[in-house]
């Protein structure tokens, strides 16, 4: 359990430094050309980053909250057991902050916020089947 909540903190670390990749090269200095095609596209571009971050917050957490609860219904074993009820409690942490991290990988305010929306109301279905239907 401890191997598996270290790969998913690893990969949240990766995910969370893979916008800042392409903005070095090889030597680790930012490109000319790069620099220029940024600060030209700046000039029409609206700070987002708040919005985008707020969304992540209140819209990543039910996300998190549903998977832990999709993996303690549906993995093998009951919930009882300590390793798995420490496992969904410490997995949600991990979701959460990688869930805020991709956030600022979209475009459009408007396509994070449908994809979080239909994500919450997917996982949420899920979880009420999972629940009463059976």
């Amino acid at each position: 359990m401890s191997a598996s909540f270290t790969l998913l903190s690893t990969f949240m670390l990766a995910l969370g430094l893979l916008p800042f990749s392409g903005v070095l090269d090889k030597q680790g200095k930012v490109l000319a050309k790069k620099k220029k095609r940024i600060e030209k596209g700046l000039e029409g571009y609206k700070p987002h980053w708040w919005v985008k971050s707020l969304c992540a917050i209140f819209l990543g957490l039910p996300i998190a909250v549903a998977i832990a609860g999709l993996i303690a219904m549906w993995g093998p074993g009951d919930v009882v057991v300590d390793d798995k009820s420490q496992f969904v409690m410490w997995l949600i942490t991990p979701v959460w902050l990688t869930l805020v991290s991709l956030v600022y990988l979209f475009i459009s305010v408007r396509r994070m916020l449908s994809l979080y929306l239909g994500l919450n109301l997917v996982l949420f279905t899920l979880l009420w089947v999972a629940r009463f239907g059976g």
